[in-house]
């Protein structure tokens, strides 16, 4: 009987722990505030900045904030949609060196959750990432809910985000896209069609 009043015990438990090591769970949605105030005003502005914000974002210009490498040598690609952010930039310098010329890659990948504050700024907290954007060129890894944060502007198809340290990202809106048709067809090579 006392084994049975353990498993029972035990049983009832496990909901409990396990959602302890799950997401929690989704945050009451926010009653809008009375219109007519000032904070109706901002709560309005955020959710359109959310809204203009989903989406796939192609970085057409990049300022970092500390010039390790050619600005006008970067590429990336951002995704906003559900709160999350996924971030991918890459660059390159080419540099005379002692034996030749030398060429250096630099990396960033990450995923961030993201929010508009009351403030109308960007907020993101890290999930994952890694890069190489520093004098050492060493691979560093984001620190889990590692926070940052950007003055955000979205003007219809263009997106301009400036964090506190001068680092300044300029995007564009990428439209629905299809599948490429020649990796479609590089495929269906590589597999015998």
């Amino acid at each position: 009987m006392r084994t049975l009043a353990i498993f029972l015990s035990g049983l009832l438990a496990l909901p409990a722990g396990a959602a302890l090591f799950q997401d929690p769970e989704d945050p009451p949605v926010e009653e809008a505030p009375t219109e007519g105030t000032l904070a109706r005003q901002r709560y309005d502005q955020r959710q359109q900045i959310e809204k203009d914000l989903e989406g796939a974002w192609l970085l057409t210009y990049y300022q970092p904030a500390v010039g390790v490498f050619d600005q006008n040598n970067v590429q990336g690609f951002a995704i906003f949609y559900g709160g999350y952010l996924s971030l991918t930039l890459q660059a390159q310098t080419f540099e005379a060196e002692f034996l030749g010329p030398g060429h250096q890659a630099y990396v960033q990948g990450s995923a961030h959750r993201y929010r508009i504050s009351d403030q109308l700024e960007l907020q993101t907290a890290a999930i994952m990432g890694f890069h190489n954007l520093n004098e050492d060129e060493e691979i560093m890894f984001e620190v889990p809910t590692g926070a940052r944060e950007y003055r955000v502007s979205v003007d219809g198809e263009k997106l301009e985000l400036t964090r506190v340290d001068g680092a300044r990202f300029l995007f564009s809106r990428l439209g629905e896209t299809e599948f490429p048709t020649e990796a479609a067809d590089f495929l269906d090579t590589t597999r015998g069609r």
